[in-house]
């Protein structure tokens, strides 16, 4: 090859270098794609293990989201709460001797009751006449409860026997010249009887119900042998929902006043709307004990 030869390669050389774009000078390589490094079974069970713990968390927080009331301000599901927990009245019972005359129409535990001879006293299964447990007078107690009487006396019977069987009677107005006439009266001792004295009643309006032990209306109810309504046919087990009394064996220190076979319990129970509109005649009683 001569010199000019040389010369004129040399310089088409340098022109084409010229003519070179600059992204095609500055383009980086292409990178090769390798694959993922592979997990050992230690790092896969660790993970599987952080993912299970996140989901427990998850899950346990929204159960408690689920149980507690918005702290933002669901108020009608704090009432709501606290009126179907609390709201109740404790009975207070007063023992007193009435070997005198009675006041027929106070409200008490035992002794002889109000009635009004022209109406047909309650008896039992039997036909046996039925013995007063409890009384109230609404026009003394003066309760602005609408869920209660406002006037008139509600009396609660049991039988002289161990049966089961209860009655509540309602008399919407007292007839103020009725006198007890050979009516029957609660023995206060006679094997079976769960009441030993007479007592007066008082009632004390409360929101805190920390036992279910005790006198009371309303509440949640205390049993020995377990709560009957889950033995009734499905239809009647949500029909009884509210107890409307509760007494309890009460050693009154050493002094009973009332004991339900071995130191057991009483409830009388009735739908809500029932007593809403003063209608007695569907209740059920049921008494046990240890």
């Amino acid at each position: 090859m001569s010199l000019f030869d040389f010369l004129r390669n040399r310089k088409n050389a340098e022109n084409a270098a010229q003519t070179t774009t600059p992204s095609e000078e500055t383009a980086p390589p292409v990178a090769e794609t390798l694959p993922p490094p592979r997990k050992s079974l230690l790092e896969i069970a660790r993970e599987a293990e952080e993912q299970e713990r996140l989901a427990r968390e998850r899950e346990q927080a929204e159960a408690e989201a689920q149980e507690l009331p918005d702290e933002a301000g669901d108020e009608e599901a704090d009432e709501e709460i606290e009126s179907r927990v609390m709201d109740f009245y404790k009975i207070h019972l007063e023992k007193v001797d009435l070997a005198g005359k009675p006041d027929l129409m106070e409200s008490r535990l035992g002794g002889v009751p109000y009635w009004d001879n022209a109406l047909p006293y309650p008896t039992d299964e039997n036909g046996n006449p039925m013995v007063l447990l409890l009384q109230l007078n609404f026009d003394a107690l003066s309760l602005d409860d609408a869920r209660l009487p406002q006037t008139g006396l509600l009396q609660f019977f049991i039988s002289q026997d161990p049966l089961c069987a209860g009655k509540v009677i309602y008399h919407r107005e007292i007839n103020t010249d009725a006198q007890p006439d050979n009516l029957p009266f609660m023995p206060l001792a006679d094997g079976f009887s769960p009441v030993k004295a007479q007592a007066r009643v008082f009632l004390q309006r409360d929101f805190i119900e920390d036992t279910e032990d005790g006198h009371k209306i309303f509440g949640t109810p205390a049993f020995c042998q377990g709560d009957p309504r889950e033995y009734l046919p499905a239809e009647q087990m949500n029909f009884y929902d509210t107890l409307l009394l509760q007494i309890d064996s009460d050693y009154n220190g050493g002094d009973p006043i009332v004991i339900w076979g071995d130191s057991g319990v009483g409830n009388f129970f009735i739908n809500a709307d029932d007593l809403k509109n003063c209608q007695f005649d569907n209740v059920l009683f049921y008494w046990d004990c240890y």
